[in-house]
């Protein structure tokens, strides 16, 4: 694998050696900056499967109701509420019929979630190799039923060259890449194995819109302050320390002496920004939204039945407004889509959650197709056409000026 890459997620199956004098522990294969997402180790029967992420994305595990072994998923945060399913999935070549069964159980389940993940990326080990991926087609039942299983689901599986190889034996395609948008793929490199697995490694781009810690702010947080040393730091001759100063130097040492023992004994937290929606709400909808605030407020204060219903009421209430209007919104957008259709494209791509950027490019050279498919042979292409459609103009041609003529101003003109 190249040392240079620094990926965000790292996905690994068969961690585990078949034959091992020891037991490998968890903490053993931890990565520093990262957190581990660990499965299937000992005392449970397998390979085992470690999913790395990084910890500035601050995942969160997510469990199944499966006795399926073999798998790990986590949750990752987007922008505009948006969420990751990461998950990485090993199916051994031994797999009985019920383990397929389960693993096209949890499959399912995991495309049903789609309303709530709005990207969702398994990668693994599958071992299906009689699978043809160009035209999604086999010969053996179980195959079938797992490529039926895709397609009920919606899942693009994009990997397409082979990704194992051994000696005396046919490269297979078994190691895959699920997504339930084939744009949020971009560049999948095909690396040599680590160690001395059999299996390529996988590199790739996956597009999304990460929550940077940029978009965090820091203040102190006093209910975990220590006051009592803070109290003994700021315990000092303060008549000695302000002699001889002026208003405004004193004003200086007090605030450079308050800020040292707060850093030192206050210890600091991390706050969100707050968002606001994009799609101001009317009148009529922030009135029965605050209207479902006091019934909720009220409930809380009370536990009884009777204000328990007026919050049910004012939650649906303030549920049904918002959706009509942001139909109605929608419905003049689709009737002024002819007359103002940049107002439509612009509402069409704010709900996308992937950007298709430049396709392929084909170009003509020396009686042969070029087709670009990488950025720089797209730049290249540009920027030949656009060259040669550019228009130069001769600096030292003053002709133009010469049918010119200058009026002399009037004496009556006031300028």
């Amino acid at each position: 694998m190249n040392n240079e890459v620094n990926p965000d997620i790292i996905m690994v199956t068969e961690v585990l050696p078949k034959n091992s004098r020891y037991i490998v522990n968890k903490s053993e294969l931890a990565l520093e900056g990262y957190d581990i997402f660990p499965e299937n180790f000992p005392p449970n029967n397998g390979r085992g499967i470690i999913m790395y992420i990084k910890q500035e994305l601050q995942a969160v595990e997510i469990t199944f109701n499966t006795i399926l072994k073999e798998f790990t998923c986590a949750k990752i945060n987007l922008m505009n509420n948006d969420k990751l399913l990461v998950g990485c999935i090993y199916k051994s070549p031994s797999s009985t019929e019920e383990n397929h069964r389960l693993l096209n159980e949890l499959l399912l389940k995991i495309s049903n979630l789609e309303e709530k993940y709005t990207h969702i990326l398994l990668t693994g080990d599958f071992n299906f190799p009689s699978i043809n991926w160009e035209t999604w087609s086999t010969k053996d039942s179980i195959s079938e039923n797992f490529l039926e299983c895709i397609r009920d689901c919606f899942f693009q599986q994009m990997v397409d060259q082979p990704t194992r190889y051994r000696i005396n034996q046919e490269p297979s395609l078994l190691d895959l890449v699920l997504v339930n948008d084939k744009d949020f793929i971009n560049n999948i490199e095909y690396q040599e194995p680590v160690g001395h697995s059999d299996h390529n490694v996988l590199v790739f781009e996956y597009k999304c819109y990460i929550k940077q810690e940029v978009s965090k702010s820091e203040k102190f947080n006093y209910f975990k302050a220590d006051f009592e040393m803070l109290r003994q730091d700021l315990n000092v001759n303060w008549e000695e320390l302000l002699t001889d100063k002026n208003t405004e130097e004193k004003v200086s040492a007090f605030m450079d002496r308050l800020q040292i023992a707060m850093n030192n004994h206050i210890p600091k937290k991390k706050v969100s920004k707050k968002k606001f929606n994009k799609e101001p709400l009317s009148v009529e909808a922030r009135r029965v939204i605050r209207k479902k605030h006091r019934a909720w407020e009220k409930y809380s204060n009370k536990r009884d039945n009777d204000s328990y219903r007026e919050y049910t009421k004012a939650r649906n209430k303030a549920k049904s407004t918002v959706i009509r209007e942001r139909k109605n919104r929608e419905k003049d957008i689709a009737e002024s889509a002819k007359t103002n259709c940049k107002n439509f494209w612009s509402y069409i791509n704010s709900k996308r959650k992937s950007k298709s950027g430049i396709s392929e490019l084909h170009d003509k050279r020396d009686g042969k197709t070029f087709i670009a498919s990488n950025d720089t042979d797209k730049a290249e292409i540009l920027a030949e056409f656009f060259t040669s459609v550019f228009t130069k103009e001769d600096d030292e041609d003053e002709t133009f000026l010469k049918d010119i003529k200058y009026d002399e101003p009037s004496s009556d003109e006031v300028f």
